[in-house]
């Protein structure tokens, strides 16, 4: 690929050409080369990363664009954007820990995180936690949600099972070998009460919350919550469209003294939110 050279590094080019034994080569001059040496160097990263840029931007758009054609997610464009987003950020800002997801189904949600985190620091790992057989049965505490939900005439979870589909586990794994993702992608299959307590994760950068029922809202909280870093980002998927999952949040928060944790939550659209653990 032909690289643009701007002038003043022609000239540059021009001046190193000339004979090395001339007499008026001194101290002054090579400093002046090195100098003009580095503000080229400056230069050329400058253009790289802008290409690589435009390149990111590009791949994350055409893949967002596959990932709702095929059905891969029940995400809309807004949410998975803010997938690549947050990555975005936690990376730029320094914001330590891998990125995580709880409810993965198809996978497309975790593809559009692993693509975004290829491109800003492939160091760290996407985990995927999902049971891959569906909704669990509902435990006491969601039987309670529901019960409450029901009274105000609020929206009731799905039966147990939903959202199962054979082979869950391998098409996603296959999934991201196939856009070159899979040895940043870790997939744990399992109920979160049992994947959760003893993942291997020391720290969260990104944590997206896609359990849909209250008591798997309320484990995700309970055993990932405390690894998010300072200045971490926490999307809540289904905030609002299951009430039981928005109740769930803002039970946990409260009974933990920490609602003020919530005070910068902000909506991605009709259905996700986002907000920023503190500093």
């Amino acid at each position: 690929m032909r690289s643009v050279t701007p002038p003043f590094v022609a000239s540059f080019a021009a001046v190193v050409a000339m004979p090395r034994a001339s007499s008026w080569m001194g101290p002054a001059l090579v400093s002046a080369m090195l100098l003009l040496g580095v503000v080229a160097r400056g230069y050329d990263a400058s253009v790289w990363e802008g290409k690589r840029r435009a390149l990111e931007a590009e791949h994350l758009e055409s893949l967002t664009e596959h990932v709702l054609a095929a059905g891969l997610t029940m995400l809309g464009r807004k949410r998975l954007d803010a997938n690549a987003t947050a990555v975005q950020w936690v990376v730029e800002n320094q914001v330590p820990g891998d990125i995580v997801e709880t409810g993965v189904w198809k996978g497309g949600s975790v593809l559009v995180l692993a693509t975004a985190l290829k491109y800003r620091d492939p160091s760290r790992t996407v985990w995927g936690f999902d049971s891959f057989a569906g909704l669990p049965g509902m435990a006491p505490s969601d039987a309670r949600a529901e019960e409450e939900v029901a009274r105000s005439g609020g929206r009731l979870m799905d039966p147990e099972g939903s959202y199962k589909f054979e082979g869950s586990v391998e098409y996603v794994r296959a999934l991201m070998d196939e856009h070159r993702v899979g040895r940043l992608v870790r997939l744990v299959p399992g109920w979160f009460s049992d994947t959760l307590p003893v993942a291997p994760i020391e720290r969260i950068s990104v944590l997206r919350m896609d359990g849909d029922m209250y008591q798997s809202t309320i484990d995700t909280l309970d055993h990932l919550y405390h690894l998010l870093s300072p200045g971490g980002v926490v999307i809540v998927d289904d905030y609002g469209w299951w009430p039981p999952c928005r109740k769930a949040i803002h039970d946990w928060f409260e009974q933990n003294g920490l609602s003020h944790h919530l005070d910068g939550l902000q909506w991605i659209d009709e259905m996700g939110v986002y907000f920023q653990k503190p500093f």
